[in-house]
């Protein structure tokens, strides 16, 4: 049996021949794996669907990808991040080498803090992931994080966050937002008038949102690995 760097759950693609879409899901601060665990087969039963959980045990129940930085929400603890980091890039080996998915159309999606950790990963690695989700997060703008983005170009991310959100405040949801659309990403960025959690309208434009990611097929990270390389061997022939 294999073995895996984090404890998670799959759960099977309802249609569809392997190897499938997949979709990995990453939980908000004190939940765990089964949280978010049905969102993938609602979205989209063509996907299959793993969530896992974060390392960390949270005080007050539950499980947590990273400590806060004095600085509050918004800054991440550098070193547990880190650790979170490195965790789920080992993990994104494990699952493609366990489960019948589609290395070419794997994505990550999250709620919260597991937002933060989706798009922030999508960010470092983006020739590794199809696209991301980033619901009621943001990404670790200011940890000093060695970004990726000319590797980027036309990653799809869906970000989305409640105008009535206290735990996270839009304000930092739209500080996202500016720097994505300073990159070569293709964003989709939703407000909703609701707070820190996933609404009813948020849902609908996301499931159109990842029925119009699996429509475009396996192509769109050997596109930007093929871009990137073109780029640069422009630049060495320059």
């Amino acid at each position: 049996m294999a073995e895996f760097t984090l404890v998670h759950r799959p759960l099977p693609a309802l249609t569809g021949e392997a190897p499938h879409p997949a979709l990995l899901l990453l939980h908000g601060r004190g939940a765990d794996e089964r949280d978010l665990l049905p969102l993938g087969q609602e979205l989209d039963p063509r996907l299959f669907t793993i969530a896992a959980r974060a390392p960390f045990r949270f005080p007050w129940g539950g499980f947590a990808w990273y400590d806060l930085a004095p600085e509050g929400v918004g800054f991440p603890d550098p070193e547990s991040l880190q650790t979170s980091l490195d965790l789920l890039r080992r993990f994104l080996t494990e699952i493609v080498g366990a489960y019948p998915i589609d290395p070419g159309r794997l994505s990550i999606g999250g709620f919260s803090m597991g937002a933060v950790m989706a798009g922030t990963l999508a960010l470092l690695e983006p020739n590794r992931l199809a696209a991301a989700i980033i619901l009621s997060g943001y990404l670790a703008l200011h940890n000093d994080l060695p970004f990726h983005p000319a590797e980027a170009r036309g990653l799809s991310i869906f970000q989305a966050h409640g105008t009535l959100d206290q735990v996270i405040p839009v304000g930092f949801a739209r500080e996202t937002r500016a720097y994505l659309e300073s990159t070569p990403v293709d964003l989709t960025y939703r407000e909703y008038a609701m707070g820190h959690e996933i609404g009813g309208a948020e849902f609908v434009d996301l499931q159109g949102w990842v029925r119009d990611v699996l429509a475009r097929g396996s192509t769109a990270i050997g596109a930007r690995v093929r871009a990137s390389e073109n780029n640069d061997e422009i630049q060495r022939e320059r």
